[in-house]
């Protein structure tokens, strides 16, 4: 099976007989931006539910967009049947002092959309190291996602998704739980090119961060 036939359903599937289209979608999220305050960002999803299937690989980017700004790449592969592995490398930060971030996470779906419970559903374990040069942060995040994809009556593919997820973090020697909520959503623009939108609604700090970002099949 393809990367595509894995994550991009036909124009055969579900539909639904009104639904914005997927630019008004992205103009609604960008609105979100009036309610972003100035904290330190974080990483974000940036993934549906769905795994990559097997040695295929998507590679992009994500903007982080308020106050400070930043840009972070993604990798992703399958590693089997509904599993996956994604790296993400970059400058979640952009403010006075530049914060570097590396991190990786595996995902597993472990539900399938049915009619007994009509969403795909994942766990995701993740590791991240974040440092300005003087503050570093050390964060290993439990998490599940949620995702349904959508064929418009246009034949256009979404996919809005969410994420809770269970974050311990350790800087500066202290150590504390927090939540973060992630909904978001993914377009799939072509075969080729998925565009994902999110919100990341974080209890540490009480951040709020909107992250916009294109996926590519490579």
């Amino acid at each position: 099976m393809s990367a595509c036939e894995a994550r991009c359903p036909t124009p055969t599937g579900p539909q639904v007989r009104a639904i914005p289209p997927a630019s008004g979608l992205i103009a609604l999220a960008l609105l979100a931006l009036a309610f972003a305050p100035a904290h330190a960002q974080v990483m974000g999803t940036w993934q549906t539910a769905k795994t990559e299937a097997p040695d295929a690989w998507r590679a992009g980017a994500f903007l982080i967009i308020g106050e400070p700004i930043g840009l972070v790449g993604q990798l992703r592969t399958g590693l089997d049947t509904n599993w996956d592995l994604g790296i993400q490398l970059g400058f979640p930060d952009f403010d006075d002092d530049t914060v570097f971030g590396i991190a990786g996470d595996t995902k597993v779906l472990f539900h399938k959309e049915s009619s007994e419970f009509p969403l795909d559903v994942a766990g995701d374990i993740a590791f991240g190291y974040q440092t300005d040069g003087d503050f570093d942060l050390v964060d290993f995040d439990l998490g599940l996602i949620g995702s349904k994809a959508i064929t418009t009556k246009g034949g256009e593919v979404i996919s809005p998704y969410g994420a809770i997820i269970f974050a311990i973090g350790h800087a500066n020697d202290d150590t504390e739980l927090d939540v973060h909520f992630r909904p978001g959503l993914e377009w799939v623009i072509s075969q080729t090119v998925n565009f994902l939108g999110e919100l990341n609604l974080s209890s540490r700090d009480e951040t709020m961060a909107l992250s916009v970002g294109l996926m590519f099949k490579l």
